[in-house]
């Protein structure tokens, strides 16, 4: 049956669903939507410390840089830790219940430290995939895209073999997925960038710490607005998955915290 108040695109998936890239795009966007201040305000704060490392270290040209390097990997860990800390929240509204963020963000807590540990070693190993070999990079974040959720919802399992098994079948649509939310991304990016230096001027020895600061600041707006999206996408794609392979419905997923 249909939940009270859902749209088409935001009724809970159930057994014998197919799993579908354009399903999953518009129903994270439904929930994204109505969540985008709690959202929003995760993603700041998960992209803070790369933002800060940004700001106060070195950073020459190009991405080898000292402090592009870290803001690339701190971004990089904590947005798996930011899906992790959202999943339940919106897995509830999946279902058709009420938010209940404060709940959400608690049993995201009491799994920190497996999630923390989980994204880092995700972060650092497709950080390094991409350094070196931009495809590999690719199929490791297609793989382990779920890793967030399932450190959550299924604790004590091999959550790299576990995400590597529920996308499996679906990668070319994964990877589709994130290839058109990442090229978004930049094209956003560079073009807040352009902005930034016609507002405030080029970075450069020339500028003053504060510009520099407030151009940072100007030229990282887009990465909180992405981040708060791929949190809700990647939480709609592990229930959509599972429903399909394993015939489990929204409800199940978080039964065992009520």
């Amino acid at each position: 049956m249909q939940p009270v108040n859902l749209a088409a695109s935001e009724v809970v998936v159930g057994p014998g669903v197919r799993f579908s890239a354009g399903g999953a795009l518009a129903r994270s966007l439904a929930v994204w939507r109505r969540n985008l201040p709690f959202l929003l305000l995760v993603a700041v704060l998960a992209q803070l410390p790369g933002f800060l490392a940004s700001s106060f270290l070195p950073r020459g040209d190009g991405f080898f840089s000292l402090g592009t390097r870290v803001e690339t990997l701190l971004d990089n860990i904590l947005g798996f830790v930011a899906s992790g800390l959202v999943t339940v929240s919106v897995l509830d509204q999946l279902r058709g219940l009420p938010r209940d963020n404060r709940r959400s963000i608690s049993i995201g807590a009491s799994r920190l430290g497996p999630l923390i540990g989980v994204s880092i070693g995700t972060g650092i190993a497709t950080g390094v995939l991409f350094l070196l070999f931009i495809v590999p990079g690719l199929i490791a974040l297609v793989r382990w895209v779920l890793v967030g959720p399932i450190a959550v919802l299924e604790p004590g399992v091999d959550t790299w073999a576990r995400s590597t098994e529920l996308t499996k079948g679906h990668r070319w649509a994964l990877a589709g997925i994130l290839v058109v939310l990442y090229l978004g991304l930049s094209v956003v990016a560079v073009a807040f960038g352009f902005g930034g230096e016609a507002l405030i001027g080029e970075p450069g020895p020339s500028l003053s710490p504060g510009k520099s600061l407030l151009l940072n600041a100007i030229t990282s707006v887009p990465g909180p607005l992405f981040l708060s999206f791929q949190s809700v996408l990647d939480v709609v794609l592990y229930e959509q998955l599972r429903a399909e392979k394993e015939g489990a419905d929204v409800g199940q997923l978080t039964a065992v915290f009520e």
